[in-house]
């Protein structure tokens, strides 16, 4: 909530926040049964979201994008009968399209306001301080260096007050 009212304000006085923070995707459902290709879509996000309890659950050590990466492959959608698919559920495909923003925006969504301490540090030993994008979504890695990230702030709310780390 905050980062969004930030980049609302921030838009509103003319700052660049697409050419900062936007990622340009473009998604869809392959059928490994009918080989059709259903739910196309593209769209811009300024934020990725991952769920807390997700990348605790997927958690093995890996990089932060491969991380990031098996807990969007845990969302199924069915093939589309409305346009000739078979119904069955096949993981979404996220490719970046254009240029990768200079500034990557990871949210954590949390099960609830009032996290016991241990699922945090849990949630936070999982994390890395880098990411490679050509690691979370298709078609970003050839774009090299371009993609490469480092925790460098972080804003998070905890008992009713926002923080900034910096």
């Amino acid at each position: 909530e905050v980062l969004l009212a930030i980049f609302e304000r921030a838009r509103a006085a003319g700052a660049p926040v697409d050419a900062t923070f936007a990622l340009r995707i473009a998604e869809a459902v392959h059928c490994s049964s009918c080989s059709r290709t259903t739910h196309t879509v593209d769209y811009v996000q300024h934020l990725h979201n991952a769920h807390a309890t997700a990348l605790r659950l997927v958690a093995d050590g890996t990089s932060l994008g491969r991380l990031l990466r098996a807990v969007d492959a845990q969302e199924l959608k069915t093939c589309d009968t409305d346009v000739g698919g078979c119904g069955r559920p096949n993981g979404v495909q996220r490719f970046l399209n254009g240029a990768p923003p200079r500034v990557f925006a990871l949210q954590l969504a949390w099960e609830s306001h009032a996290e016991p301490p241990e699922a945090i540090a849990a949630t936070l030993a999982a994390l890395r301080e880098g990411v490679d994008l050509a690691e979370v979504y298709l078609s970003a890695g050839d774009r090299g260096a371009a993609t490469r990230y480092r925790l460098r702030s972080m804003v998070a709310y905890y008992g009713q007050h926002y923080q900034a780390l910096v």
